[in-house]
Formats: C-alpha cells, sequence, structure tokens
C-alpha cells in the first residue's frame, strides 16, 4: 500500500499566532518535540508492504521515504494529492491512503485500516483522513 502523506502546507492551522515565515512552529512538535511528520511516518512503517511518499519542502526524511513537491509549492492538499499519486508507478493497482502529517493519532487511524467503512463528513466522501 501507498501512503500519501500531505505535509506541503505553511502550518497555519497550527500556529495560528506565529506568521508562516517563521521557522519555528511549536506545534509542529509534540509535548516530547518529537515531529509530528515522524508519529505519522512511525505509524506507518510497521505496516506490511508500506511505501511511503511525503508531499514536502525539504525535510530530513528515512531514506526509503519517497518525498515530492506539489507544483506551485503551497497550492494546497489538493495540488499536493496529485503530486503525491504522480509519484505512483502508473501500473500498480492496489491502495492508496492519504494521510495529513499532523494528524493527532496516527497509530488509531491506521490501526483501523483492516476494518471495513469510509470516511464522511457532512454526508460527503472525503480523500483526507483526519
Amino acid at each position: 500500500m501507498y501512503y500519501l502523506i500531505i505535509a506541503g502546507g505553511r502550518g497555519e492551522r497550527l500556529a495560528a499566532s506565529a506568521p508562516s515565515p517563521v521557522p519555528v512552529k511549536p506545534l509542529l512538535r509534540d509535548a516530547t518535540g518529537r515531529r509530528l511528520i515522524d508519529r505519522v511516518l512511525d505509524a506507518c512503517a510497521v505496516l506490511p508492504d508500506c511505501r511511503q511518499i511525503v508531499v514536502a519542502g525539504e525535510m530530513p526524511l528515512p531514506a526509503e521515504t519517497t518525498r515530492v513537491r506539489e507544483d506551485p509549492p503551497l497550492a494546497g492538499p489538493a495540488a499536493g494529492i496529485a503530486a503525491g499519486v504522480a509519484a505512483i508507478p502508473a501500473d500498480y493497482t492496489g491502495d492508496v491512503l492519504v494521510l495529513p502529517a499532523d494528524l493527532a493519532d496516527p497509530a488509531s487511524v491506521v490501526t483501523a485500516l483492516d476494518r471495513p467503512g469510509v470516511i464522511t463528513a457532512a454526508g460527503r466522501l472525503q480523500p483526507l483522513l483526519f
């Protein structure tokens, strides 16, 4: 399975009081100082056949993780999803899970993959899990 992790934004919703150019965003790390994206990467990495694609600017990532960038940068989650999907081989026919890098409890979401269901909000299908 491909795990498409969207991390291409400014982080504005995580630190509304800080302007987007400020490099240190306190909520981009959890209470222990760990990056939120690392929690998502680790939750996915324990699953069989895990292939991770991160849509983001330059940042340290595990060697086996593919990083792509939406065009233009900061174009929003739909552009990020499109960039991530474009990085998946054309002959791939399996599933793709789209996750935000700042997911509050990635382990719960990833383990829920074994259960049938559809994610909806206000009656509309959602391509991004929250």
